[in-house]
């Protein structure tokens, strides 16, 4: 018989196997944080188109009816705070949807609450998953929550008004504002230089963690503190700057802020969306000061974040 020799076969040792343990969980870390940032990237240029398709509808409206729409309707019989957003439903191919609101009775009527609760993704940012496609508000008499009334339409993109806080005409210099309309004439200082509508991630931003019970609506104002002021669930002003600290609710609710890295995505009157740092100059200056806008001295005291929300100042646009 021929004799065969056994051959020993030699396994991984203890050491050996932690040794390709420890090396395979130091390449996942390193590659965890390229996926993250490769997702981020394209949640910010999902966002970027939206604005961008939000910005050419708002153009369509303005070929139709030569103005911008009203950024929010408080004012007159049977309104109830329609908002932009409301007004730019055909031109985003929800026609069907618009023709169902009631614009003779308030948003919040019976007529219109099963409608109001309709989400679109086109107006809600990829980047911002705490936020809700609807949610339920507090009366604004009794502070109780309604249960048996439906979810409202949330939105990610709200209207600029002004460059400081404020309702006056005086103070609203921006391109969406309060019960009136702007026409492109009206923009002055250039399209290209003035803001349109931003991001806000103003959803359960209280301090304590409970619900913020402020998130902007999309299609109308519907209830909350009046003493705020109902245009805060449409229309932002340049008062707060980008991604302020959490310092307290009133700061957080007045700002645009986003979850994209260092600053966030605005329209600008042409169409286009630019990135905006966080860091761009900005003054707070009161907007009840004598001179809010600073124009005594050429504007020295008046920010660069400020100048972009104001359609007519005539002060001069740097570097943003």
């Amino acid at each position: 018989m021929q004799n065969h020799k056994h051959l020993r076969h030699r396994g991984f040792t203890l050491i050996e196997l932690l040794v390709v343990i420890a090396i395979i969980a130091i390449l996942v870390s390193l590659l965890l944080p390229a996926v993250q940032q490769a997702r981020e990237a394209a949640r910010r240029t999902q966002c970027k188109n939206k604005l961008k398709q939000l910005g050419l509808a708002m153009h369509n409206y303005h070929d139709v009816y030569n103005c911008f729409p009203i950024g929010h309707q408080l004012t007159g019989p049977n309104i109830g705070g329609w908002t932009w957003s409301t007004a730019l439903l055909p031109y985003i191919e929800q026609t069907a949807l618009y023709e169902s609101f009631d614009f003779s009775f308030k948003a919040r009527d019976p007529e219109n609450r099963q409608f109001m609760g309709t989400p679109l993704t086109a107006f809600i940012c990829p980047s911002d998953a705490t936020k809700p496609e609807t949610e339920s508000h507090p009366d604004m008499r009794t502070g109780a929550f309604a249960m048996e009334e439906p979810g409202i339409a949330a939105t990610s993109y709200l209207g600029t008004a002004s460059s400081f806080n404020g309702w006056t005409v005086a103070a609203a210099n921006g391109l969406l504002i309060r019960d009136n309309v702007v026409k492109i004439r009206d923009i002055t200082d250039g399209t290209t230089n003035t803001l349109m509508f931003g991001e806000t991630i103003t959803w359960n931003t209280r301090t304590n963690g409970q619900d913020f019970g402020w998130d902007p609506n999309l299609y109308a104002r519907w209830r909350g503190n009046g003493s705020v002021g109902f245009s805060l669930v449409a229309l932002r002003m340049g008062r707060q700057r980008i991604n302020p600290p959490p310092l307290n609710d009133t700061i957080k609710r007045e700002s645009f802020s986003s979850l994209h890295t260092g600053g966030s995505q605005f329209t600008m009157g042409d169409g286009s969306v630019r990135f905006i740092s966080e860091n761009i100059e900005h003054t707070g200056r009161s907007w009840n000061a004598a001179d809010p806008y600073d124009t005594a001295n050429d504007g020295a005291g008046y920010g660069i974040y400020q100048r972009l929300f104001s359609r007519n100042d005539g002060l001069i646009i740097g570097e943003f």
